[in-house]
């Protein structure tokens, strides 16, 4: 079992434990990141995450003792990590970044790295369509990771994403100028900062023409 499936059990078996919580008023938020199976989900997390968070996600699992701070006791629906004000539940999002990016200074780990392509691209696209200005850059940010990672699978040779691009031969390589528009963009966002002004309509623009690209090369 690989352990990006980890990841999306952990996500989906915490509604598992729902019936144990507090009953909290929820808000309408944005579609979780991947496909809900809860069935799947349940069965996966009884295999991989119990160990520290317990059959019944109580943080009560056999390794619990061993690590510091101790994993969370998801009955309790108490948790720090979220975008929703205080008092409620966080949301599929706020679980689905947790799990992906991890949790600094604990023995949660950050699982992104071993997410599909697929599900890197799930991440830029929830980035994409989020009410936070700041995330649209994020999305950004990620589809030029992933386009730096197409071009090593592509064998383009050189130590930045600026050298791979000059080796690429616009014969074979016909997304080169798309490609280049979009990493200069990129730049912007890394240097200028909040300096940068993007807006969501350009950021679709920008993410689309990312799409293009690795559609072009079966890369999602």
């Amino acid at each position: 079992m690989s352990p990006r499936i980890f990841l999306i059990a952990a996500l989906l078996a915490s509604s598992a434990f729902a019936g144990d919580a507090p009953k909290m008023k929820m808000e309408s938020v944005r579609a979780t990141p991947v496909a809900a199976d809860p069935a799947a989900g349940k069965k996966l997390y009884q295999r991989w995450c119990t160990q520290c968070h317990g059959d019944e996600g109580k943080g009560d699992g056999p390794a619990a003792e061993f690590v510091y701070p101790r994993p969370r006791d998801f009955t309790l629906a108490l948790f720090k990590v979220r975008s929703t004000p205080s008092g409620q539940l966080p949301t599929d999002h706020d679980l689905f970044k947790v799990i992906s990016e991890g949790l600094p200074g604990t023995s949660m780990p950050a699982w992104n790295k071993y997410l599909s392509e697929n599900e890197r691209w799930r991440k830029v696209l929830d980035y994409l369509f989020s009410a936070n200005g700041a995330d649209w850059k994020l999305a950004v940010i990620e589809a030029d990771a992933m386009l730096e990672a197409l071009l090593d699978q592509l064998g383009f040779k050189g130590e930045t994403f600026s050298d791979k691009l000059k080796t690429a031969d616009p014969e074979k390589f016909h997304s080169l100028p798309a490609a280049w528009e979009v990493h200069a963009i990129r730049n912007r966002i890394a240097h200028e900062g909040s300096e940068f002004s993007l807006s969501q309509h350009e950021a679709k623009r920008v993410v689309a023409l990312y799409e293009s690209i690795f559609r072009q090369y079966g890369y999602i």
